[in-house]
Protein backbone atom coordinates (compact mmCIF):
# COMPACT_ATOMS: atom_id res chain seq x y z
CA UNK A 1 0.00 0.00 0.00
CA UNK A 2 1.23 3.29 -1.14
CA UNK A 3 2.22 5.89 2.09
CA UNK A 4 0.87 9.38 1.41
CA UNK A 5 3.80 11.56 1.83
CA UNK A 6 4.69 15.53 1.22
CA UNK A 7 7.91 16.99 0.83
CA UNK A 8 8.45 20.15 2.87
CA UNK A 9 10.44 22.25 0.58
CA UNK A 10 9.82 23.70 -2.93
CA UNK A 11 13.59 24.43 -3.67
CA UNK A 12 16.04 22.40 -5.97
CA UNK A 13 16.49 19.57 -3.54
CA UNK A 14 12.94 19.00 -3.09
CA UNK A 15 12.26 19.56 -6.73
CA UNK A 16 14.91 16.45 -7.27
CA UNK A 17 13.30 14.46 -4.65
CA UNK A 18 10.16 14.97 -6.52
CA UNK A 19 11.61 13.74 -9.46
CA UNK A 20 13.75 10.81 -8.25
CA UNK A 21 9.73 9.44 -6.90
CA UNK A 22 7.93 9.91 -9.90
CA UNK A 23 10.55 8.69 -12.10
CA UNK A 24 11.24 5.74 -10.56
CA UNK A 25 8.35 2.41 -10.28
CA UNK A 26 9.79 1.01 -7.23
CA UNK A 27 9.54 4.96 -5.63
CA UNK A 28 6.38 5.34 -7.33
CA UNK A 29 4.98 2.68 -5.93
CA UNK A 30 6.07 2.85 -2.78
CA UNK A 31 5.04 6.63 -1.58
CA UNK A 32 2.25 9.07 -3.16
CA UNK A 33 3.34 12.56 -3.36
CA UNK A 34 0.31 14.61 -1.78
CA UNK A 35 1.91 18.46 -2.34
CA UNK A 36 4.82 20.13 -1.43
CA UNK A 37 4.68 22.02 2.14
CA UNK A 38 6.27 25.66 2.59
CA UNK A 39 6.54 27.96 5.62
CA UNK A 40 4.19 30.29 5.51
CA UNK A 41 5.87 33.30 5.05
CA UNK A 42 7.05 31.62 1.73
CA UNK A 43 3.73 30.75 0.33
CA UNK A 44 3.18 34.20 -1.63
CA UNK A 45 6.08 33.83 -3.20
CA UNK A 46 6.15 29.92 -4.04
CA UNK A 47 4.65 28.99 -7.25
CA UNK A 48 1.09 27.44 -6.43
CA UNK A 49 1.95 24.03 -7.41
CA UNK A 50 5.46 22.62 -9.02
CA UNK A 51 5.51 19.86 -11.50
CA UNK A 52 1.15 19.75 -11.30
CA UNK A 53 1.81 19.16 -7.49
CA UNK A 54 0.20 21.44 -5.39
CA UNK A 55 2.13 23.49 -3.04
CA UNK A 56 0.88 24.20 0.87
CA UNK A 57 1.66 26.02 3.60
CA UNK A 58 2.74 24.05 6.95
CA UNK A 59 -0.72 24.80 8.47
CA UNK A 60 -2.08 21.99 5.73
CA UNK A 61 0.02 19.02 7.60
CA UNK A 62 -1.35 20.30 11.35
CA UNK A 63 -4.82 21.28 10.10
CA UNK A 64 -6.41 20.61 6.92
CA UNK A 65 -4.95 17.28 6.98
CA UNK A 66 -7.53 16.88 9.79
CA UNK A 67 -4.71 14.31 11.80
CA UNK A 68 -4.66 11.63 9.26
CA UNK A 69 -1.38 9.73 8.76
CA UNK A 70 0.84 11.25 6.64
CA UNK A 71 4.59 11.14 5.88
CA UNK A 72 7.05 13.85 5.73
CA UNK A 73 10.21 14.03 3.66
CA UNK A 74 12.07 16.77 4.77
CA UNK A 75 13.93 17.99 1.64
CA UNK A 76 16.31 20.50 3.49
CA UNK A 77 19.90 20.64 2.24
CA UNK A 78 21.07 22.80 5.60
CA UNK A 79 21.46 21.03 8.57
CA UNK A 80 20.03 22.99 11.11
CA UNK A 81 17.57 24.49 9.10
CA UNK A 82 16.17 20.35 8.35
CA UNK A 83 16.96 19.77 12.36
CA UNK A 84 14.31 22.58 12.96
CA UNK A 85 11.57 21.53 10.89
CA UNK A 86 12.40 17.79 12.39
CA UNK A 87 11.87 18.85 15.80
CA UNK A 88 8.79 21.19 15.18
CA UNK A 89 6.77 18.64 13.32
CA UNK A 90 7.90 15.37 15.56
CA UNK A 91 5.18 16.37 18.29
CA UNK A 92 2.65 15.39 16.06
CA UNK A 93 1.06 11.77 16.32
CA UNK A 94 0.21 11.52 12.89
CA UNK A 95 3.56 12.82 11.04
CA UNK A 96 5.88 10.24 10.54
CA UNK A 97 9.13 10.69 8.65
CA UNK A 98 9.69 7.69 6.10
CA UNK A 99 13.16 7.04 4.86
CA UNK A 100 13.75 7.53 1.44
CA UNK A 101 16.76 5.37 -0.08
CA UNK A 102 17.11 5.13 -4.52
CA UNK A 103 17.01 1.87 -5.61
CA UNK A 104 20.10 1.87 -7.34
CA UNK A 105 22.07 2.35 -3.94
CA UNK A 106 23.82 -0.18 -2.36
CA UNK A 107 23.55 -0.78 1.03
CA UNK A 108 24.79 -3.71 3.79
CA UNK A 109 21.72 -5.64 5.42
CA UNK A 110 23.58 -4.64 8.84
CA UNK A 111 23.49 -1.46 7.82
CA UNK A 112 21.21 1.24 10.38
CA UNK A 113 19.58 3.49 8.61
CA UNK A 114 17.36 6.10 11.08
CA UNK A 115 14.16 7.38 10.78
CA UNK A 116 14.04 10.40 7.65
CA UNK A 117 17.38 9.71 5.89
CA UNK A 118 17.06 10.86 2.33
CA UNK A 119 19.80 8.47 0.39
CA UNK A 120 20.31 9.75 -3.53
CA UNK A 121 21.16 7.11 -5.89
CA UNK A 122 23.99 5.10 -6.92
CA UNK A 123 25.48 5.68 -2.73
CA UNK A 124 27.05 2.44 -1.10
CA UNK A 125 26.71 2.01 2.66
CA UNK A 126 28.77 -0.43 3.76
CA UNK A 127 29.06 -3.15 6.73
CA UNK A 128 27.64 -2.22 10.24
CA UNK A 129 27.57 1.67 9.43
CA UNK A 130 25.17 3.58 10.71
CA UNK A 131 23.12 6.45 9.60
CA UNK A 132 21.41 8.86 11.80
CA UNK A 133 17.97 10.20 11.74
CA UNK A 134 17.49 12.53 8.60
CA UNK A 135 20.42 12.47 7.05
CA UNK A 136 20.60 13.66 3.32
CA UNK A 137 22.98 12.19 1.70
CA UNK A 138 23.34 13.51 -2.36
CA UNK A 139 24.46 11.03 -5.19
CA UNK A 140 27.59 8.87 -5.79
CA UNK A 141 28.55 8.65 -2.02
CA UNK A 142 30.22 5.80 -0.05
CA UNK A 143 30.01 5.14 3.66
CA UNK A 144 32.76 2.83 4.72
CA UNK A 145 32.47 -0.49 7.28
CA UNK A 146 31.42 0.55 11.03
CA UNK A 147 31.32 4.44 10.37
CA UNK A 148 28.71 6.53 12.34
CA UNK A 149 27.22 9.07 10.43
CA UNK A 150 24.77 11.15 13.31
CA UNK A 151 21.68 12.77 12.98
CA UNK A 152 20.96 15.81 10.50
CA UNK A 153 24.39 15.43 9.24
CA UNK A 154 24.41 16.39 4.86
CA UNK A 155 27.17 14.88 2.31
CA UNK A 156 26.88 16.04 -0.65
CA UNK A 157 28.01 13.90 -4.15
CA UNK A 158 30.73 12.11 -4.40
CA UNK A 159 32.38 12.11 -1.07
CA UNK A 160 34.59 9.06 0.01
CA UNK A 161 33.87 8.56 3.87
CA UNK A 162 36.16 5.50 5.21
CA UNK A 163 35.79 3.13 7.89
CA UNK A 164 35.45 4.01 11.73
CA UNK A 165 34.89 7.31 10.61
CA UNK A 166 32.40 9.12 12.48
CA UNK A 167 30.68 12.49 11.70
CA UNK A 168 28.90 14.52 14.44
CA UNK A 169 25.37 15.92 14.09
CA UNK A 170 24.28 18.75 11.79
CA UNK A 171 28.08 18.57 10.06
CA UNK A 172 28.11 19.30 6.19
CA UNK A 173 31.11 17.52 3.91
CA UNK A 174 30.88 19.21 0.84
CA UNK A 175 31.29 17.43 -2.62
CA UNK A 176 33.99 15.20 -3.42
CA UNK A 177 35.15 15.05 -0.04
CA UNK A 178 37.13 12.30 1.72
CA UNK A 179 37.21 11.38 5.30
CA UNK A 180 40.47 9.17 5.61
CA UNK A 181 39.60 5.67 7.86
CA UNK A 182 38.92 6.20 12.05
CA UNK A 183 38.98 9.82 11.91
CA UNK A 184 36.24 11.77 13.91
CA UNK A 185 34.85 15.33 12.45
CA UNK A 186 33.31 17.05 14.79
CA UNK A 187 29.69 18.28 15.25
CA UNK A 188 28.12 21.60 13.63
CA UNK A 189 31.27 21.64 11.21
CA UNK A 190 31.63 21.91 7.44
CA UNK A 191 33.80 20.33 5.36
CA UNK A 192 35.09 22.67 2.52
CA UNK A 193 34.10 20.98 -1.51
CA UNK A 194 37.23 19.12 -2.21
CA UNK A 195 38.97 18.53 0.94
CA UNK A 196 40.73 15.62 2.33
CA UNK A 197 40.54 15.04 5.90
CA UNK A 198 43.56 13.27 6.98
CA UNK A 199 43.34 14.30 10.45
CA UNK A 200 40.04 14.49 13.40
CA UNK A 201 38.04 17.50 12.40
CA UNK A 202 36.59 19.29 16.16
CA UNK A 203 33.45 20.36 16.10
CA UNK A 204 31.85 24.17 15.23
CA UNK A 205 34.65 25.39 12.45
CA UNK A 206 34.70 25.05 8.56
CA UNK A 207 37.96 23.14 7.56
CA UNK A 208 38.93 23.28 3.82
CA UNK A 209 42.40 21.84 1.72
CA UNK A 210 44.61 18.97 0.99
CA UNK A 211 45.06 18.26 3.80
CA UNK A 212 42.38 19.64 5.56
CA UNK A 213 42.96 22.60 7.74
CA UNK A 214 40.62 24.83 10.27
CA UNK A 215 39.86 27.92 8.23
CA UNK A 216 37.78 29.29 10.50
CA UNK A 217 35.45 28.72 13.95
CA UNK A 218 32.27 29.37 14.26
CA UNK A 219 30.20 31.57 16.93
CA UNK A 220 27.85 29.12 18.69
Amino acid sequence: MKKDIVLYGAGGLARETHWMITSDSKLRDQFNIKGFIVDEKYLDSTPKSVYGTPVYAKNFLINANRGRPIGVIICIGDTYGRKHVYENLSKFENISFPSLIYPTCRISPDAVIGEGAMIHSNCTITVNAKIGKCVFMNGNVTVGHDAVIEDFVSIYPRCDISGHVKIGGCTSIGTQSFILERKNVGENSVVVPGSIVLRNVPSNVTVMGNPAKVYMKHTI
